[in-house]
């Protein structure tokens, strides 16, 4: 059923975020180290679908972190706001 699929896919999703979560637990600001890389802006991406898709990430703090830090870089925001994903200040 539907219901379990979404069950099956929640628990692959939480554990994958637990990974980073303990890859960023480190203190590294991003996930190869101090340098933002292709896959910093990925799993930036893919986390900004965790909400509309009510997947909760409170139990992954650097995740949450790493995504506050990500999103106050000045290329990402003005690429959120070229794509109205983000409101402009």
């Amino acid at each position: 059923s539907a219901i379990a699929a979404i069950a099956v896919y929640s628990k692959k999703l939480a554990t994958r975020y637990a990974m980073m979560d303990e890859l960023l637990s480190d203190g590294r600001p991003y996930l190869t180290g101090q340098n933002f890389a292709t896959v910093d802006a990925y799993l930036f991406t893919i986390t900004r679908w965790a909400q509309p898709l009510n997947f909760d990430l409170s139990k992954f703090s650097n995740v949450l972190a790493f995504q506050k830090r990500v999103s106050e870089r000045p290329a990402v925001k003005a690429a959120l706001e070229a794509e109205g994903l983000l409101k402009s200040a």
